[in-house]
């Protein structure tokens, strides 16, 4: 009886630890979206640019190529052209297309959510893990003074013994 009363305590604390972590490592939506939009503006404030440098003809060229991809130049930027001139190469720095863009923020979103939910399943197999290893250490703490009492008793029983054989 009291074997199975400790085995259903045992149950139900386990049960409220994995209810309690799984509480913890629920998916949140706000924390996801607060996410989302930190990522998509960091990508918006530096990524919608790409900084092109080859020698002048062939920056030319790619110029004339990426403008006919839908490309654009935009003199509001900062340094958009530049010639170095012991080298000459030039550096043109372009917009990249608006179907670019919001392919790039499409992906940057879902690695943002897989990113988030791996890091939940981490937590998870972390939290498990100490489970696990507490779990490991009790069963082991308690075989330890299972074996000490057992040895304690066996010693108390020889010495009886070798008491009781000497007195007779």
């Amino acid at each position: 009886m009291k074997k199975r009363t400790g085995q259903s305590a045992a149950e139900s604390d386990l049960q409220a630890f994995l209810s309690e972590a799984a509480e913890r490592f629920k998916p949140d939506a706000a924390v996801l979206a607060a996410r989302i939009d930190t990522a998509v503006q960091r990508y918006t404030a530096t990524s919608t640019t790409q900084r092109f440098n080859a020698p002048a003809a062939l920056a030319m060229q790619q110029l004339q190529e990426r403008i006919l991809e839908g490309w654009r130049y935009d003199i509001g930027i900062p340094q958009s052209v530049y010639l170095a001139g012991s080298t000459g190469n030039i550096s043109i720095t372009l917009r990249k297309p608006a179907e670019l863009v919001e392919q790039e923020i499409t992906d940057l979103k879902r690695q943002v959510e897989d990113e988030y939910h791996r890091e939940l399943a981490n937590g998870q197999e972390r939290e498990l893990d100490r489970l696990i290893q507490d779990a490991a250490n009790e069963t082991q703490r308690r075989a330890e003074e299972a074996a000490a009492a057992e040895l304690e008793a066996m010693r108390h029983r020889l010495k009886d013994m070798l008491l009781a054989g000497a007195t007779v």
